[in-house]
């Protein structure tokens, strides 16, 4: 139970970081775009 709960939990982190990187990616992205634009 604990050990799932860790897994669990260790996914969850690996999804959030997977998901701030491609904000931060498409961010960069249109401000790079804006700026050339």
């Amino acid at each position: 139970m604990n050990l799932n709960w860790k897994f669990a939990a260790s996914v969850q982190k690996n999804l959030n970081i997977k998901k701030a990187r491609t904000i931060v990616q498409a961010f960069l992205v249109t401000t790079v775009l804006l700026t050339t634009v």
